[in-house]
């Protein structure tokens, strides 16, 4: 697979017969080579994308809210394995309204032990949790730098 393209102010490359990739990105001087090497796949047996979609329990804002430092002190013990996460917001941005996580483990049982030990699952801010896995199909992440 050749990912070789250019998208915006950035472009992406295989190298190292498909162990990396390098990206170059455009800065307001000009054009530097920023090639930074990304292993990719990651090291070790992490080879399968689990999304975890979670719903908060109506009125869960303060026990959300309680747990909040714990949930991120947890979330960072899992920093190698979590591709992305974040919080789920209502349409007006006032209100969280549930959890958001694709994370790289190597079976669906990985995965829900993942949520099982994570804060807000085990202090019961989530009123339903889904587990999917996940092919990652496009990826750009450039355009969420301004989100």
């Amino acid at each position: 697979m050749n990912l070789q393209g250019s998208v915006a102010s950035h472009s992406m490359s295989r190298c190292k017969a498909g162990t990396c990739i390098a990206l170059s990105c455009w800065s307001r001087a000009g054009w530097q080579a920023r090639d930074a090497m990304l292993e990719y796949p990651p090291p070790g047996d992490k080879d399968m994308l689990w999304m975890i979609n979670c719903t908060d329990k109506p009125n869960s804002a303060a026990l959300r809210e309680k747990y909040l430092a714990t949930h991120r002190a947890y979330l960072d013990g899992w920093n190698d394995r979590i591709f992305f996460s974040g919080p789920q917001q209502s349409d007006d941005g006032d209100t969280f309204v549930g959890s958001f996580f694709i994370i790289d483990v190597p079976s669906r049982a990985e995965a829900q032990r993942f949520i099982e030990g994570e804060t807000f699952h085990a202090a019961g801010v989530f009123e339903s949790v889904n587990i999917r896995r996940l092919k990652k199909g496009r990826f750009h992440p450039q355009v969420a730098d301004a989100a």
